[in-house]
Parts: C-alpha cells; structure tokens; sequence
C-alpha cells in the first residue's frame, strides 16, 4: 500500500529530475543572485549596506517566483490530468485518492523546495557584505519555505475542486489576495481600534503577523532577535500540512467525473437563460474577435471585473505600497495617485500577457491552430484579429491609467512632472513593463504552462541586468554624467528585443500551423 502511494511521487522526482524546465529554473534563481550582487554593488554608495540591499533583492524575487509558481505550477497539479482525460485512467489502474494527491502535488513541494534551497548557501554572501546577520537569513528562509507550503496545500485544494486549469489559477489567485488584504485588514484595525479586549487583540495581531509579504520589513531590522518559528511560520505551515486531507476528503466528491473538456469558455455562460450578458450572442462580422473578445478575454463580464480590480486597487494603493516599503514622505493623496498610476501600469501589462499566453496556449492545447489556419487568409491576419479581441477585454486597464491622471487631484501634476523633468527613468520602467506581455507571449507558443510567470521571470531579469549597465555608465571618463543617455539606450535595446519576440511568435505560429 506504501508502495503504492510513492508510485507517483517518485515518477515526478524522476521525470522532473530529468526535464529541462526545472534545471533552467534553478539557473535563473542563481543568475538573480548574480544580477543582486551587481545592484547591490553599484548601489552601494547611494544606499548603504550593500549585504541588506542584496539579500532584499533575492527576497523579493523569491516571493514573486513562489507566488507565480504556486498559480502556474501547484494549482495544476490534478486539473492537468482532468484536462487530458487520464484522471480515470489513474484511478482504474488501482492508484487511491490518497496516492494520487500526495505524488502529484508532492513532488512538486519537493522540486520547489529545491529551487528555493539552491540559493542559501549564496545569500551568506549577504553577512560578508554587511548589513545583515546570519539569524536573519534563517529567519526569513524558514518563512519563505512556510509560504510555499501553504501554496502547495491551497494549490492542491483549489485544483481538486477546479475542473480545469484556469479556473483553479483564479481561485488560488484569489486566496493569495485575500491572504494579503486579510493581513492589511488586521494591521488597520489594530490602529483603528485599540480598545479591543486581550483576546481578540491577540487574534487580529496573529491576523496581521500572518502574512510573509508584511514581515520581511520586521525581520529585517537591526536589532531582530526573534525566534524563527513566527507567527507566520507555524500558520502558513499549519494551513499547508491542513489543506491536504482537505483535498483528500474533497477529492471523492469532485471527481466522480473526471473527465471534462480541454478548453473552458470562462466567464461566457453557454445557456441563454443565465444572465444575458454573460451569454457571447450571435457572431460578430469578424468572427475571430468574437470568439476571443468572449472565450479568452472572458467578454463584457470579465471588463466589470476588471473595473471593479482597479478601483479597488485605487483604494488600497497607498497601504500596499506603505506594507512593503514603510512609510512614504510627502502628502497622502499624492503618494495615493503615484502609486495607484505606477501599479495599473504593472497590471495592466501582467493582464495583457495573461490574456495573450491564454488565447495562444487555447489554440495550441486545443489543436485547432492548423485548422484555423486553413480557413483563414494568413498567420499575421489571425494574430491580429485574436489581438483586437484580447485587446477590448484589456481595455478597462488604460481607461482607468487615463481616469487616474485626468480625474485625481494629482494626477495631471504627477504627469506633467514625469514628462518635463525626469522622462528617462520612466521610459525606462515602461519598457521593462512590456517585457511582460511579449515574452508570455512567446513562451506561450512553447510550454504548456507557466508562460505568464516566464514572462514575468524575464522582465524581472530584465529589470536588474539593465539597471546594472545603467548605474555602471553613470559618469565617463571625463566625470559627465550619463545616467539618462544609459537609460534612453537601454530602453530602445529592449524595446528592439520586443520587436524580435513578435517576430519569433509569428514564425513559430506559422510552423505550428505546418505541423499535423
């Protein structure tokens, strides 16, 4: 029987030992160490304390890894097995409920634990540098090994009771945001109100101590001496290690048919007696932004959604902002509108990549690219009509940019700044944030999953090897300051390799369309 439950998970320790995938992960973590250390080092004589500034940096980037892998990697653990049709298969074959869970999600706790481990012995480097003491390293990787746990168990919940791979991204997509607006929510009733009695004061203190992404500030002061096994730690372990039987007692109900179709149509509702505007209607005159206005951008109710993210991202801005780099100077509103300006335009490039990778990656698993082909006039032709579509679903996103400068008591200001005095640095941001949406798209032509984290992975990557050339072309050999010249070079050299990513999705696009 004990055999039995290992099956899978040994065959995913085998099978992933041997992928390429894992291995080019594991190289991208260590290269952000590199690229940390080259931040830290050319930021060093502005800042100070070069260790802290380099351990921060991996940090961060450890907890947007984890994070995006736990919506791509860990929610898919079994909706990929229902997509295919081979969940019955697994369990006609004598593998229990209990097996089945525990090797699919199992190995892949165990392959992201060693994606994270990889890196420890390296962020010791950070004590050399100063800045940071050994304590504090301990502490904050015990936490950050806590937080994927708890993706791993609410990833394998949310794909048990999901019947395919996107609907169980959004679920955990959505308990990951109310694990950090549940924490927030915590900290500002405390301010709120300090009368509360011991125990519920206790309760919403471990409320708000229960969120990795608020206590790294904590831990990173001078001065921590705290035991590691935190608040945050024994929680996130605790909901992790409980979401498993969890999925075990779900599992029987969930899947009793198992089998289910590979493309989802979202939001769109297939029954005309359900809400009408959930319902895509008849057929536009160009078909194809019909079909993925509704089926990939999730039509009309998918854009109320995403109005009703951005003004509640309005409304949240300035304590998100507040939670993960302290208290900002100058006058609320203000600091408000900026960050509520700078954050749209990070998520609105994340949206434009999730929908682009969705409506590739639909044509792809879904075999109908070759037959879309033939009936069609070219490859350029469709991929600019699957871009219209998309792109109508997108636009909530630049109406509220627009809303948030013409309508904000400092937007227009904040703007007109922007442009007049400093237009370098943000173009500089700009561009990276278009990395975002041409890179998923390209590795969307490619993998199966996770073409929306690569994506992420690579303007990340992008972000700190640009700001490595930039900082070290600071002055020249005659002491003039060139930090605006580096940063207008390095914004058209990505901007080019944008270009180039369109380029390879359509050639790719056109082989796949040679391919039976």
């Amino acid at each position: 029987m004990f055999e039995g439950t290992t099956t899978l998970f040994e065959r995913s320790l085998r099978v992933d030992g041997r992928a390429f995938g894992p291995h080019l992960a594991r190289l991208f973590l260590v290269s952000a160490i590199y690229l940390a250390i080259i931040f830290s080092y050319t930021t060093a004589v502005v800042l100070g304390a070069p260790g802290l500034r380099f351990f921060l940096n991996i940090v961060y980037i450890d907890l947007i890894f984890m994070t995006l892998l736990g919506l791509s990697f860990f929610s898919t653990s079994i909706t990929e097995e229902k997509e295919e049709d081979t969940l019955g298969l697994l369990l006609m074959a004598g593998i229990s409920s209990s097996g089945l869970l525990f090797g699919k999600s199992g190995g892949r706790l165990v392959q992201a634990l060693l994606l994270i481990v990889v890196q420890y012995p390296f962020t010791l480097l950070a004590v050399t540098f100063g800045g940071v003491t050994q304590h504090q390293i301990r502490a904050t990787y015990a936490a950050m090994l806590a937080y994927l746990i708890l993706l791993s168990g609410a990833g394998l919940v949310c794909s048990t009771i999901s019947k395919n791979n996107r609907v169980a991204s959004i679920r955990l997509l959505i308990i990951v945001v109310g694990y950090w607006t549940i924490a927030l929510a915590c900290r500002k009733a405390l301010v709120v109100f300090p009368g509360l009695s011991i125990g519920l004061q206790a309760v919403v203190r471990g409320g708000s101590e229960s969120c990795i992404f608020l206590q790294i500030g904590p831990t990173m002061t001078s001065g921590f001496g705290e035991s590691i096994w935190s608040t945050q730690v024994i929680s996130n372990m605790l909901g992790g290690l409980a979401c498993y039987p969890l999925s075990w007692g779900l599992f029987g109900i969930t899947s009793r048919e198992p089998a289910t179709e590979a493309t989802s149509r979202g939001l769109v509702s297939a029954s005309a007696r359900r809400i009408r505007i959930l319902n895509a209607g008849r057929v536009w005159s160009s078909p194809l932004v019909w079909k993925d206005f509704y089926f990939s951008g999730g039509g009309f109710a998918a854009i109320m959604i995403r109005f009703f993210i951005y003004i509640l991202l309005y409304l949240t801005s300035l304590e998100i902002i507040t939670s993960l780099f302290g208290p900002m100077g100058g006058q609320g509103e203000r600091v408000r509108t900026g960050s509520f300006l700078f954050m749209t335009c990070l998520v609105m490039s994340i949206d434009l990549g999730l929908l682009l990778s969705r409506s590739i990656q639909a044509e792809v698993r879904g075999k109908t690219w070759t037959s879309l082909v033939l009936v069609s006039n070219s490859v350029v032709t469709i991929l600019l009509s699957k871009l219209m579509g998309i792109g109508l679903s997108w636009l909530p996103g630049p109406i509220s940019l627009l809303t948030g400068i013409y309508l904000t008591p400092s937007g227009l200001d904040i703007l007109r700044e922007a442009l007049q005095q400093d237009p370098e640095p943000w173009m500089w941001v700009l561009t990276g944030m278009i990395v975002i949406p041409h890179a998923s798209a390209l590795f969307a032509t490619y993998v199966r999953w996770g073409a929306l984290p690569l994506g992420i992975c690579c303007a990340i990557a992008s972000f700190f090897t640009t700001i490595g050339v930039i900082m070290a072309s600071t002055y020249n050999s005659r002491g003039v300051s060139t930090e605006r010249s580096a940063m207008v070079v390095v914004s058209l050299f990505v901007l080019g390799g944008c270009a180039l990513s369109s380029l390879a999705v359509w050639w790719r696009m056109k082989t796949i369309a040679t391919q039976s």
